[in-house]
């Protein structure tokens, strides 16, 4: 007598696509949503942020404070074929951008100080209109200390 074992459920090769189809959407940007200013994701000082450009016109934005001491040499650079805008928060004034102009050039933002206040972070690609599956984001600066005036008020 042959007995015959009957497996139930999906074949090998569908739990691996299963499971590579889970592990890429998790893998997804984690900043997501961040398509305009208000939805903006906070980075950090001397923090590099793991993202992506999921659909073809999509824009990423990150924003940061800088206390009241102010910020010197700050530092902002985004991997792949972008561009990238600083944007003072309040007045919505466009600070510096750059652009990678050829392929293994990176955008990267240098200002010598900025004043107290929120920023944006804005990033695209280049043509507006590709994939960018990762690309690192990185923002890092100097606080400068407030020291209170003793002598106030005087």
């Amino acid at each position: 007598m042959n007995t015959r074992h009957v497996r139930i459920g999906f074949p090998l090769w569908m739990g691996i696509l299963v499971g590579w189809m889970a592990a890429t959407a998790s893998a997804q940007d984690a900043y997501e949503p961040d398509d305009s200013s208000s939805m903006a994701k906070t980075i950090a000082n001397q923090e590099t942020q793991f993202r992506s450009i999921h659909v073809g016109g999509n824009v990423d934005w990150a924003t940061f404070r800088i206390g009241v001491g102010g910020a010197q040499n700050v530092m902002m650079q985004a991997t792949g074929d972008m561009q990238m805008w600083l944007i003072q928060g309040r007045t919505g004034a466009i600070v510096a951008y750059d652009a990678a102009e050829y392929a293994g050039d990176f955008p990267r933002i240098d200002v010598a100080s900025l004043a107290p206040g929120t920023y944006f972070i804005q990033v695209q690609d280049w043509g507006n209109d590709e994939v960018i599956a990762a690309y690192e984001l990185y923002a890092g600066w100097s606080e400068v200390l407030y020291e209170a005036d003793l002598y106030e008020p005087d």
